[in-house]
């Protein structure tokens, strides 16, 4: 099943545009930076 999942996610990924790549690689830093930043305030890191 999880082989599946990854080839989905996989041709997912292909079919993007830079651009959306882009975006993506942004909204993930994003969420990265608020999560480290959630728990740096919580003092769980």
């Amino acid at each position: 099943m999880r082989r599946l999942q990854g080839a989905h996610l996989a041709r997912a990924l292909r079919s993007l545009t830079d651009g959306e790549r882009d975006a993506l690689g942004s909204a993930v830093g994003a969420l990265t930076a608020l999560t480290h930043h959630l728990h740096a305030g919580s003092g769980t890191e």
